[in-house]
């Protein structure tokens, strides 16, 4: 997919879009491993919630609100609005960062 949007660069044609498609095609495997992490560390703190269908109704949300900010970030990409690489890889960074955060507080909570 790189050397055919280099090629239709060269030709003269738009290429925001492919080159966006690009970006979010390689960045979005690294949501298999985000999104469990994420349900993992809020199923494993336990005590803010009350119920464990809480935890799994938290986990739904989560997978929801990826699909919402990757799908916003790749259409302001197609549109130009965002640069590709940022709304290819925007979201897994973002998710990514909030795992971290979820990650360091489960250790702290184990660690009491």
């Amino acid at each position: 997919m790189r050397t055919l949007t280099y090629v239709a660069n060269d030709s003269g044609l738009e290429t925001t879009a492919y080159r966006t498609d690009l970006q979010n095609r390689m960045a979005s495997p690294f949501a298999c491993f985000l999104l469990p992490f994420l349900a993992l560390c809020y199923c494993s703190i336990g005590p803010p919630f009350p119920r464990p269908a809480t935890a799994c109704l938290i986990c739904i949300a989560i997978a929801v609100g990826h699909a919402l900010v990757s799908g916003v970030a790749t259409s302001m990409g197609h549109s130009g609005m965002l640069s590709p690489v940022v709304a290819g890889w925007g979201p897994p960074i973002l998710f990514g960062a909030w795992a971290a955060v979820m990650g360091s507080r489960l250790r702290l909570d184990l660690l009491r």
